[in-house]
């Protein structure tokens, strides 16, 4: 549950990200032209379809919960309570991939929704463990049942063995760029000294 609602990309629409390859065609006009073998696809680097595809992703999901009231961000987090039980402020950034800012940021709308409660820690008063109140329980269960039914039609279409496939490469790409981002220089002139070698 958790891991399908987390955030795969920040930009708002996927116009944002789509940009650079077009700026005339919506993103459903241009999946569908690829799909039928008349779209812009063989120039598309796997890089473009991957950020694009998750833009689109959560431009969906944040359509889908707007009528709750909430977004991919606001639902990931108190599926993540929920899951977990009560979380530091940054447990929850560093489980869901978000900056300590813009958690306390969403923290703060669910709490003023009356969706969550900040608490003591019973083991450090000094620190705040976010709590899900009886609102918000009601809520997440909402959040599930939109998510199976997200889920259900993202995977429309896609065999179980192509999912299992996709999973795999995903992973991969995944330990690829971990891989670079530890290797890559502090120094950014020496970073662009690698790329001409």
């Amino acid at each position: 549950m958790v891991t399908m609602l987390m955030s795969f990309y920040d930009s708002p629409t996927p116009d944002a990200a789509i940009s650079t390859v077009t700026s005339t065609v919506s993103p459903t006009e241009m999946l569908l032209a690829e799909t039928l073998g008349t779209g812009p696809s063989p120039w598309r680097r796997v890089e473009t379809t991957l950020m694009t595809t998750a833009a689109t992703m959560r431009y969906a999901y944040d359509a889908s919960f707007a009528p709750l009231g909430l977004n991919l961000t606001q639902a990931s987090m108190l599926a993540y309570i929920v899951e977990f039980g009560p979380s530091t402020q940054t447990g929850i950034a560093n489980h869901l991939g978000h900056g300590r800012a813009a958690t306390g940021s969403a923290i703060n709308q669910l709490e003023h929704r009356g969706l969550v409660e900040r608490l003591a820690d019973p083991t450090d008063r000094r620190v705040k463990l976010v709590q899900v109140t009886p609102s918000g329980l009601e809520m997440t269960e909402k959040v599930r049942e939109l998510d199976l039914y997200l889920s259900k039609e993202l995977r429309a279409g896609i065999s179980r063995s192509e999912r299992r496939s996709l999973a795999s490469i995903l992973n991969r790409l995944q330990l690829n760029l971990l891989r670079l981002v530890e290797d890559t220089p502090a120094d950014s002139n020496q970073a662009l000294d690698l790329t001409t070698q």
